[in-house]
């Protein structure tokens, strides 16, 4: 089983770096994404991000995360020649960007945690929507239902079995699997 969570937003704007550095700032969460991450690449495949929690149970605080999850992008254009729609809640027709993040049921929670604050923050800066935080299909806009939905889902977190960060991996996932990952937590 995996774990999807999904935002659909309007265009990034060009200071998205700044202002997604701000929404983890006011989420209490430090997270930086592999520096070399292009958001709207249809090509990437894996999002790579460094964690600092400050607000979840540490087995061993202080030592940095680092976190990985399935990505992809998908453009209005593409969603309309492929006739996917069905696919998305009717909220995602009024968007032009589609972002998915997925990681497997047997992951660690940080690894939910990056999907959460990712998906929220991309909403919160493009004016979108957040899709698979909840049980009952709801689609959150920004604001204080969906602040509450990102805390409810980081409240419950821990460190067990998330890999110590010691530096970024490539973002090609063939060239990941040769990158010496520290051992799990």
């Amino acid at each position: 089983m995996s774990i999807g969570i999904s935002a659909y937003t309007r265009a990034l704007p060009q200071d998205w770096p700044s202002r997604f550095a701000v929404e983890m700032q006011s989420l209490d969460v430090g997270l930086e994404l592999h520096p070399d991450f292009p958001p709207r690449d249809p090509d990437v495949d894996q999002l790579w991000a460094k964690l600092d929690f400050h607000t979840f149970s540490r087995l061993r605080p202080g030592v940095s995360l680092l976190v990985g999850c399935g990505y992809s992008h998908f453009g209005r254009a593409e969603i309309e020649a492929r006739n996917r729609w069905r696919l998305y809640p009717p909220e995602a027709r009024e968007m032009d960007h589609f972002w998915d993040l997925q990681s497997s049921a047997g992951r660690a929670g940080v690894t939910v945690a990056l999907q959460v604050v990712v998906c929220a923050a991309l909403a919160a800066i493009a004016d979108g929507v957040v899709h698979g935080l909840r049980d009952d299909d709801a689609v959150l806009r920004p604001g204080a239902e969906l602040r509450s939905a990102v805390r409810a889902h980081l409240d419950l977190l821990s460190d067990r079995g998330a890999t110590p960060f010691t530096g970024w991996p490539p973002l090609d996932l063939d060239e990941a699997t040769n990158f010496p990952f520290a051992a799990p937590i």
